[in-house]
């Protein structure tokens, strides 16, 4: 069962390192399997291992992007929700949208109502959910 630390991260990655507790690095946040006391995490199961997942297969579209010589943008669009997580720029002014999700999970009706308002305009937005649908997408994005 995994757990999230919510404490001075330097301590405790000190602290696993040294006792060779099995963990996991997210941002600032440590993820660890074992724990020195149990009055220091918060526990978010569900929350932490969409999150994972999520991230994962995050990590490998940047990474596949990358070695197709493209690049791979976070999109933050403040104040207009719903727009997809990444914008996919690949040489020879390809260009694509990726909605990123955990495993088996679809978007949420106002991402919907933005992808359906995308494609109005043109634009084509993907959908990723499991790793293996990354080479697929980026293939498709490369030859449109």
């Amino acid at each position: 069962m995994l757990r999230l630390l919510k404490s001075s991260r330097g301590f405790f990655l000190s602290y696993l390192k040294i006792k060779r507790l099995p963990y996991i690095q997210i941002g600032s946040e440590v993820v660890v399997k074992e724990y020195p006391d149990r009055r220091e995490y918060a526990v978010w199961e569900e929350v932490l291992n969409a999150c994972l997942k999520e991230k994962y297969i995050e990590r490998k579209l940047v990474d596949q992007v990358k070695k197709r010589g493209g690049v791979c943008l976070k999109w933050v669009c403040q104040g207009f929700d719903g727009m997809p997580d990444r914008l996919v720029f690949l040489p020879n002014g390809k260009f694509g949208m990726v909605e990123l999700k955990s495993p088996k999970k679809k978007p949420r009706p106002l991402q919907k109502s933005r992808h359906r308002m995308l494609n109005r305009l043109g634009f084509k937005v993907y959908v990723i959910d499991d790793v293996n649908q990354i080479g697929g997408v980026v293939d498709e994005i490369q030859s449109t």
